[in-house]
C-alpha cells in the first residue's frame, strides 16, 4: 500500500474494485486507503480528459456567453428563464450521425413532408479561472450532460429539406437552436454570435478541424459528407437517393453563410 504514490499505472475503477475486495475480506483500513487512492486517481483522469478537450477546442476561440436555464412556475403557468452562469467559454461540437440517419430513414416513409434536419450538439467548457470557479460550483447539477469537462447542453437542428420543398436537398440557412434538457447556451452579443457562425460555417466547409474528438479524427465537414453519398434506407432506390442529394454538401456549405444569428444571442 505504501507504494501506491510511486506506481500509479492502473485505472481508477481497478482501485475501486480492489477496495471493494479488501472490504469483503475484512481489511477495512486497507480498503479505505485504496478507496481514497481510487478517488484521487479518478480526479486526475478527469483533469487529464478536460485538458485534452480544452487543448483540442481552445484554438477555435473563446466566447462570452451565458448558460441559461428554464424552470416551470406552476403559479403563473409559465417557464421562467434566467442565467445559471455568465463567463468565458470554449465550445465543443458533435455531429449526431446515427440519430440523423435514423431520422432520415423514418422520414422517407412520409416523403419528408415535415422536412428534415442535420443534428449537432454543443458542449461548453470554462476558458478562464473565474468562469471555472463558478462553473465547478454548478457541476453537480449537470453531471448527466458532462463529458471530459464540457457541459453538453445545446443542439442545432439544421434544416436541409424544407417541409414544403419535396424530396430534395435544399438548405437555406434555416435552423433551430435548442436546449438538450432545461439548459442552453446564449451568446452575450451579436459579435460573439457572428464569431460562432463563422466557426461553424468554416467547420462544415472543412476549413478547420473543429469537431474532432477522442472518438473520431475527422473534422466536422468530413463527418457530414457521407450523409450525402451513402443511402441508408432500403425504401429509397439509389437513383432516387442520388437525385435527391445532388450537390447536397456544396449546398449545405453555401447555406451556412446565410445563417441568421438573431436566435443565438441576447437580442
Amino acid at each position: 500500500m505504501k507504494h501506491l504514490n510511486k506506481f500509479n499505472e492502473l485505472k481508477s475503477y481497478t482501485y475501486k474494485k480492489a477496495s471493494d475486495k479488501l472490504k469483503t475480506m475484512g481489511h477495512p483500513r486497507r480498503a479505505g486507503v485504496m478507496k481514497d487512492w481510487a478517488i484521487e486517481t479518478e480526479n486526475r483522469e478527469r483533469e487529464a480528459a478536460r485538458n485534452e478537450e480544452f487543448k483540442r477546442n481552445g484554438p477555435y476561440g473563446v466566447f462570452d456567453l451565458d448558460i441559461m436555464t428554464s424552470k416551470w412556475d406552476p403559479n403563473t403557468k409559465k417557464s421562467n428563464h434566467h442565467s445559471l452562469i455568465s463567463g468565458k467559454f470554449v465550445l465543443s461540437i458533435s455531429y449526431q450521425s446515427d440519430w440523423t440517419i435514423d431520422s432520415f430513414c423514418d422520414n422517407v416513409a412520409d416523403d419528408f413532408k415535415y422536412g428534415f434536419n442535420l443534428i449537432f450538439e454543443f458542449g461548453v467548457m470554462p476558458a478562464d479561472e473565474e468562469t471555472r470557479f463558478k462553473f465547478d460550483k454548478l457541476k453537480d447539477w449537470q453531471d448527466d450532460f458532462m463529458s471530459n469537462g464540457a457541459y453538453w447542453c445545446s443542439r442545432i437542428y439544421y434544416n436541409v429539406i424544407p417541409s414544403t420543398g419535396g424530396m430534395i436537398i435544399n438548405p437555406t440557412g434555416s435552423y433551430s437552436f435548442d436546449s438538450m434538457e432545461n439548459d442552453w447556451i446564449e451568446f452575450k452579443d451579436r459579435a460573439n454570435a457572428i464569431k460562432f457562425k463563422k466557426l461553424f460555417s468554416d467547420a462544415i466547409a472543412g476549413k478547420n478541424n473543429w469537431g474532432t474528438s477522442r472518438w473520431t479524427p475527422l473534422s466536422l465537414g468530413d463527418q457530414v459528407k457521407p450523409f450525402f453519398t451513402k443511402n441508408p434506407s432500403s425504401r429509397l432506390s439509389q437513383e432516387d437517393f442520388d437525385n435527391m442529394m445532388e450537390g447536397g454538401y456544396e449546398k449545405l456549405v453555401e447555406s451556412t453563410k446565410r445563417m441568421s444569428v438573431n436566435q443565438l444571442y441576447k437580442n
